[in-house]
């Protein structure tokens, strides 16, 4: 990873602000700002398991001031990030005294979020003909395949996916949709 502080400094590259620099696409000010929203949103979406607190674990205020921790609990573990003060009243969830001790979580954990979907759904049980009949149009999981469809059609004798591929629906068929398909990935799969 280069560091584009450094890379100027050792360069004689005056910067005036970091923040706008750009890959010819976006600035980092742009980046962040994106950031902060989307992480709103997902904050938004699921007040019950998310939090914001001034201070850390240890009672300490983060940055010496004017900032706060905002962060969700997933069923992977905690994800957070800091903000300044001003964007406290964007996150509607629960204010709490301190933040939960951190479990070392970083920027590569990131995908931790995905499994929030896992307090909406309902539970991952293989999906019988008369919900997959409900679900043209949304993915499911092939556990005998071990990859994802998107359901296009079902009909008395098959269910189709939409790259075509076709699954019998009768239990006796070698290809039969009954018994073969979840919402998501069973947890005992690898992926």
């Amino acid at each position: 990873m280069v560091d584009i502080k450094q890379f100027c400094t050792k360069n004689n590259i005056e910067i005036n602000d970091i923040g706008e620099i750009s890959d010819g696409y976006h600035t980092f000010n742009s980046l962040y700002h994106q950031r902060l929203i989307l992480f709103a949103a997902l904050v938004n979406a699921y007040p019950g398991k998310s939090w914001k607190s001034r201070r850390h674990s240890d009672g300490k205020v983060p940055f010496g001031g004017g900032w706060f921790i905002v962060g969700t609990s997933t069923p992977e573990g905690n994800y957070t990030y800091h903000y300044e003060d001003k964007y406290w009243g964007l996150f509607h969830c629960q204010e709490i005294e301190k933040a939960p001790e951190w479990d070392g979580h970083t920027d590569k954990d990131v995908e931790r979020l995905l499994s929030l979907e896992r307090f909406n759904s309902p539970p991952n049980a293989l999906l019988t003909l008369d919900e997959l009949r409900q679900m043209e149009g949304e993915p499911v999981y092939d556990w005998m395949g071990y990859e994802w469809f998107v359901v296009s059609e079902v009909t008395d004798e098959e269910v189709i996916m939409t790259d075509g591929t076709a699954f019998d629906v009768d239990e006796e068929s070698v290809i039969t949709a009954v018994g073969r398909f979840y919402r998501h990935r069973p947890e005992e799969v690898e992926k």
